[in-house]
């Protein structure tokens, strides 16, 4: 059965991020019947246009609070109408917070089944900067009265957050699924460094490998030993938010005092969205270091030479997304084959036309699949099969053009089409070849022109030609009236009328 929900949002934000918040409890896959959003603010122009919001929307309601923020937080919760309430408060909202789409069926479900009175969320973050709360590594359940900690997601039992005589009886962590989508809280990050990444496919797994140092020092004043640190690797999707720990192999060294910590991780994307594949999408491999109090920091995997991968028809392109290792699920932004090897090329004639068959060493395969896709020409693209069986990969496409040689590119996925290496050579008859690329000539480098030395300076005057005289023609055009100027500018400009006064003047003067 669904549960409701009331979720209390503090909604004195800026216009931007509170739309973004309310889109995102929008898309939750909980049903909008079931679903209570209270919108806690003042008195203004922005609580007159939530009242006129909430007109349109049956189950949004707007609590009208003057005082403190917290007060309004807390009057707004008494409104709640839903099995369960969250409260999104002002230490929350000005975090840019988003819902995840799951979030709310998710943890209703799992409240009901254990028999909880109150339940942590695990939050997700944008970016690794300072210190992070809601870092929860395992799901849980207790039992008793233990102190609320401020986590920044706690959905409540509404009959208990609303009678202060009801105590929790027990209560829970959900950390498979993150609830929460926030900037990290501003803090010093904690001195912990990279080394050392590894990466390669192991029966259609990614494992990897990276080395963690710590500053000794700073990390004991601040009363986190490396040695004491939980670590987990995750998977994230910065384009939505979603983020799935991965099962994570890290020894604790026998020295407590050690400074390094190697962890290990495998990533299968066919399973790692809790048992299902990953969306399509660019996907970030991030290394969590957690504190005993849920507190802690994450760190991007550096980029490592991995080849790409096709898992039972899945393409999976294994890149360098910003400063950091990723995985694009189904090639939409990077592509997952590059070049290619011209002894593993070979061109066929048949019945149906001349064939192209580029081997894919690099690939790592398993399964069998055939994915549709493109080989490009300069100006052209044939229709092509990546057909991937018994752990090869192979390019099959037929082929047609113009004598000449032009280089080949593939295209399989979203990615743009990468070069291959190769070059389809057509010649005058018809026979085709695929070769590799001839490199282009290095271009002739001509000598710049030197300059001639200049000539030392000379005390002695230099010697010019003395002007010759005017002539009576050079006299009379001078004194030309000025009304007729006009004229005789018309008369300068045309070629015929100034080469038979050049004549004119130099018949005119004296000959030596």
């Amino acid at each position: 059965m669904s549960h409701s929900v009331s979720v209390v949002v503090y909604a004195d934000r800026p216009a931007q991020e509170l739309s973004a918040t309310l889109a995102s409890l929008d898309a939750q896959s909980l049903p909008a019947a079931r679903l209570q959003v209270i919108l806690a603010t003042g008195n203004g122009e922005l609580a007159r246009r939530l009242d006129r919001y909430a007109q349109h929307r049956p189950n949004v309601l707007v609590h009208h609070n003057p005082g403190p923020a917290e007060a309004s937080k807390h009057g707004a919760a008494a409104l709640a109408s839903g099995d369960w309430t969250l409260i999104l408060g002002p230490s929350v909202m000005e975090r840019r917070a988003r819902v995840l789409p799951e979030a709310l069926e998710r943890l209703t479900r799992y409240a009901a089944e254990q028999d909880l009175d109150r339940l942590t969320g695990r939050v997700a973050y944008r970016s690794a900067a300072g210190i992070l709360d809601g870092l929860f590594g395992e799901n849980s359940v207790w039992s008793g009265d233990v102190p609320d900690r401020p986590e920044p997601f706690v959905l409540y039992r509404t009959a208990v957050l609303t009678d202060p005589r009801r105590h929790t009886r027990r209560g829970g962590v959900l950390a498979d699924y993150p609830a929460l989508y926030l900037d990290p809280r501003p803090s010093n990050t904690p001195p912990i460094t990279r080394s050392g990444v590894a990466a390669r496919w192991v029966d259609g797994r990614l494992r990897v490998e990276v080395t963690l140092r710590s500053e000794a020092a700073a990390m004991a004043v601040a009363d986190r030993r490396l040695h004491d640190q939980q670590l987990r690797f995750a998977v994230h999707h910065p384009a939505s938010g979603l983020d799935f720990w991965l099962p994570t192999d890290a020894p604790r060294p026998d020295d407590p005092d050690s400074d390094k910590r190697v962890a290990r991780a495998e990533l299968d994307p066919r399973r790692a969205a809790l048992g299902e594949p990953l969306a399509p999408g660019v996907w970030e491999l991030w290394v969590s270091v957690i504190s005993p109090d849920h507190t802690g920091c994450r760190l991007r995997i550096p980029a490592a030479d991995a080849p790409s991968a096709v898992l039972d028809g899945l393409l999976v392109a294994t890149a360098r997304h910003g400063d950091g290792l990723a995985v694009d699920v189904g090639a939409t932004r990077y592509p997952a084959l590059g070049a290619l090897p011209a002894d593993g090329a070979e061109v066929t004639e048949s019945v149906r036309g001349t064939r192209a068959r580029l081997m894919v060493p690099s690939l790592h395969v398993t399964g069998a699949a055939a994915i549709r896709g493109q080989l490009v020409q300069r100006d052209a693209a044939a229709p092509a099969t990546l057909i991937c069986a018994d752990g090869q990969a192979r390019v099959e496409s037929y082929l047609s053009g113009l004598a000449g040689t032009n280089s080949l590119a593939v295209a399989f996925g979203g990615a743009k089409p990468a070069e291959t290496g190769l070059s389809l050579r057509i010649d005058p008859s018809g026979s085709m070849a695929v070769i590799a690329t001839p490199k282009p000539p290095r271009p002739r480098v001509i000598p710049a022109p030197v300059a001639p030395e200049p000539e030392p300076p000379s005390d002695r005057p230099r010697r010019t030609s003395p002007k010759p005289p005017p002539t009576v023609l050079t006299r009379l055009r001078h004194r030309i009236p000025a009304f007729l100027e006009p004229a005789a500018q018309r008369l300068s400009h045309n070629p015929a009328a100034r080469a038979f006064y050049r004549r004119v003047n130099r018949s005119l003067r004296p000959r030596h």
